[in-house]
């Protein structure tokens, strides 16, 4: 029986072989994006922890452990690895500053080490160096030499017996034999399974219980990509987003496969009638349509599964040159979860794609099937004012939606979703690179930035000869690095960037939070006129001006990442104060939020006249930035506090900017040029490189986004496409009547371009409201953890009105020239 079932299932399929393959292409589509989604995302996420594991194969550090505590770490059931290590001190050795620590060769690797040569210290005058290629000693350093720590006055002289390395340069480490009672700490890696992050929480209290001055800093960048991260909310939301773009692929897969069996359901009535009339049951009807179904789904998705795991490969391939490196690195694996995963969900779409059409095919009655008598028209509106306007045709085309009420309701429901689904994913995922397109520029200001590694060297040489370099167009002295604390309005400060206290001064109530200053002088004048409309260097002076850099930060009360940490704007004033923040924190009562009386008449009073754009990389400051001109800067007397380590001669590093008419080729010759001959005594920080790495981030967003938002819209077209043009196509009896009373084919057209142009217009508008709410959903979820924008989608909107309105069109001038071809006895038989 099934076999004859089958049969008749695939005869019916190869009749209407167009609207089979439409429907394949559909759920090939849909699988094949689901299929390249889910494997990327996890391919990216098994990179990013391998990656980790190279330099931090570990869970918890902690810091100033007791006894108890070693003990505890030491016969803890659910720890996987441990190691126990001991923080010598910090020493200098030729530029760089090396934190020492005395450790065993399992703290080596879980730190992300690798013992390259040599053996661990076994004396005190040993030493294991960290020879990465970054770390600037003044010299080579190789096993058997003699090396030289300095702390303050102090030298005390080591034998390398060993060298490590690092993937990833944080600052070099120095492994020594230590057997004195220094400070002690212990690396810990917890075994890693469902409850990982109850275990980490669990093994932090019983360790506090015993020790309150023990210090906890766990591997967040690793923990968030097991799922176990502090701050739940990063991986819910992200989740979340995840979840919601596959459901979204997944319900406009079902709307176009529902309106496709709908409408060969609706064709095939007077089949299906036939059927019934002969004895055929709704149960043996509804099993014809799933065996269709299950033909189809088992055709498609084995392709769709194929197409999107080589096609993603295939993308990676072509685009490599495009991609940040680390995401050309990425090793593509069909995981088998993720086979199972988009098998289930493939064929769960069609079968409830397929429901709908089932059960209205188990319903039908033979007599009306089969005298074709299921038309119920309705009173219909007049439609004066569209008559007047459109003439008969215009009139018709609006009565139309009345008389064939059911098929309008599908037309419309099936575009509005399709243009909801446009409008949603295009505006969040615009969105979000949109976000990382507002980059604070250095390159605008300079193109290298040349520092000195131990802020010592006199830059008068060096400025000389880059400015006998032809390719140099200008060098700008950077002074950079005050730190002090300032004093804005209440409530201008987030609550994650200030002090508990208040402060007052003039009776003001005041908001204290940590400042770094940069100083610029008049070299900078075309920068600022870039930057502010209208506005000069000399007037940031006469105003006491300063410039505000919103950053993006962590905000570790909310777990996520957020812009700025402050709301002082434009026209908000700014004071500086001689109170160092070490003092702050001693003298304040931390948590009562008290007024004090502290700030000093010296105190000099800024006005913000800009707050440039946000920067999308993650700030290492834990306050605000501002730039100050130099010569506002001398009005200040901070006193000789030790945090003001910049005065206004002082020179902290040089800006390069090169010339503009230089190419590619040429710039990249004379960055090696300055890299090698300076490369020795001096940090140099690259910003063209940074900026081709930015690019190349934010186009890589792009290439993904713009392929998500193209699939979800062949999706919506072919969805467009056939249910509007087989809707004329099933109206044949009514349009052939149409003909047989005389009216021409030319008004016909007419009248069906109105109905494709109505179609467009009114899908446009529900579909444009539902789309918003949608868009808002979504980006709201983004910008929980990062921070996007929400800004109104008038530009997809408008596109999606325009594009929709045109294959309304387009749809009906499809099966126009296939409704000429058919005699107007023959449509009005309603005979294919």
């Amino acid at each position: 029986m099934i076999g004859k079932y089958t049969d008749i299932s695939k005869r019916n399929l190869l009749i209407n072989k167009k609207r089979t393959i439409l429907v394949s292409i559909g759920i090939i589509l849909s699988v094949s994006l689901i299929t390249a989604m889910a494997t990327f995302l996890i391919s990216v996420q098994k990179y990013n922890i391998e990656g980790i594991r190279e330099y931090r194969d570990y869970h918890v550090l902690y810091k100033n452990i007791n006894e108890k505590n070693k003990n505890v770490i030491s016969k803890y059931g659910t720890i996987e690895k441990y190691c126990f290590y001991n923080e010598v001190g910090e020493y200098k050795l030729g530029h760089e500053m090396v934190q020492t620590i005395s450790t065993d060769i399992d703290g080596i690797e879980v730190l992300g080490y690798k013992l390259v040569s040599g053996r661990l210290p076994k004396s005190s005058n040993e030493i294991v160096i960290d020879n990465n290629k970054y770390c600037s000693y003044g010299r080579d350093i190789e096993v058997g030499t003699d090396v030289t720590l300095m702390e303050e006055e102090n030298e005390i002289q080591y034998t390398v017996v060993g060298i490590i390395e690092k993937k990833e340069w944080n600052g070099p480490i120095a492994v020594v034999f230590n057997d004195k009672n220094s400070q002690m700490g212990a690396i810990v890696k917890i075994k890693e399974d469902s409850r990982l992050r109850k275990n980490i929480d669990k093994l932090n209290e019983v360790l506090k219980k015993d020790n309150n001055s023990i210090e906890i800093e766990e591997n967040d960048s690793l923990l968030s990509y097991l799922g176990a991260s502090e701050y739940q909310n990063i991986n819910s939301e992200l989740y979340i987003v995840i979840i919601i773009l596959i459901s979204i692929v997944v319900i406009s897969t079902i709307v176009m496969i529902s309106n496709a069996f709908n409408i060969t359901v609706t064709e095939r009535l007077k089949e299906f009638g036939l059927l019934k009339a002969i004895g055929t049951t709704p149960s043996q009807i509804r099993t014809l349509v799933f065996i269709e179904a299950t033909i189809i789904a088992f055709i498609s998705i084995p392709i769709g599964i194929i197409i999107g795991y080589l096609g993603l490969k295939l993308v990676l391939i072509l685009l490599k040159n495009s991609l940040i490196s680390e995401l050309a690195e990425v090793n593509i694996i069909l995981n088998i979860k993720v086979i199972l995963i988009v098998i289930i969900i493939g064929i769960v779409t069609v079968y409830l794609s397929a429901l709908s059409s089932t059960i209205k095919a188990g319903r039908v009655s033979p007599l009306e099937c089969i005298n074709s008598s299921t038309v119920n028209i309705k009173r219909v509106p007049r439609g004066r004012i569209i008559n007047k306007i459109f003439r008969i045709e215009g009139l018709l085309a609006f009565r139309n939606r009345k008389i064939n009420r059911n098929r309008y309701y599908v037309t419309i429901v099936s575009m509005s979703l399709s243009i909801a689904l446009f409008i949603s994913i295009s505006t969040s995922l615009t969105r979000l690179y949109g976000s990382m397109e507002e980059v604070i520029d250095p390159s605008s200001v300079y193109d290298m930035e040349i520092m000195s590694m131990d802020n010592s060297e006199d830059y008068s040489e060096i400025k000389e000869k880059l400015l006998k370099c032809k390719e140099v167009k200008d060098i700008k002295d950077i002074r950079f690095g005050a730190e002090v604390i300032g004093y804005v309005d209440e409530g201008k400060t987030l609550s994650y960037s200030t002090y508990e206290d208040r402060f007052s001064i003039d009776d003001n109530t005041l908001e204290a939070i940590p400042v770094e200053v940069i100083l610029i002088d008049k070299s900078y004048e075309s920068w600022i006129k870039t930057k502010i409309d209208n506005f000069s260097y000399g007037d940031l002076v006469k105003e006491k001006g300063v410039i505000s850099l919103d950053v993006k930060c962590f905000d570790s009360v909310k777990g996520k990442y957020v812009s700025g940490y402050n709301n002082i704007h434009k026209g908000d004033n700014l004071y500086l104060s001689d109170i160092t923040e070490v003092e702050l924190q001693k003298n304040s009562d931390i948590g009562k939020g008290i007024v004090r009386n502290s700030l000093k008449k010296a105190n000099i009073m800024y006005n913000m006249v800009c707050k440039l754009g946000r920067d999308t990389f993650i700030s290492t400051s834990n306050g605000i930035i501002m730039i100050i001109p130099i010569e506002n800067w001398k009005e200040i007397h901070l006193g000789e506090t030790e945090n003001i380590k910049l005065s206004t001669n002082t020179i902290t590093s040089l800006g390069v900017k090169l010339k503009d008419n230089l190419n590619k080729e040429q710039l990249n010759i004379v960055r090696k040029s300055i890299k090698d001959e300076f490369g020795d005594r001096y940090y140099i920080d690259d910003f063209l490189e940074d900026k081709e790495y930015n690019n190349k981030r934010i186009m890589t967003v792009k290439i993904f986004s713009y392929s998500f938002i193209l699939i979800i819209t062949l999706i919506s077209v072919l969805n467009i496409i056939n249910t509007v043009s087989t809707n004329i196509l099933l109206r044949k009896r009514e349009l052939s009547s149409l003909r047989a009373i005389g009216t021409s084919f030319s008004s016909m057209r007419k009248m069906l371009l109105m109905e494709g142009m109505m179609y467009g217009i009114y899908s446009s508008i529900y579909g444009s409201l539902l789309g918003i709410i949608l868009a808002n959903f979504i980006v709201k979820q983004i910008s929980n953890v990062f921070g996007v924008m929400n800004i109104f989608p008038i530009k997809e909107i408008l596109i999606a009105v325009v594009v929709s309105t045109l294959l309304g069109i387009v749809s009906i001038i499809i099966p126009l020239n296939r409704l000429k071809k058919v005699s107007i006895i023959d449509g009005i038989k309603a005979l294919d």
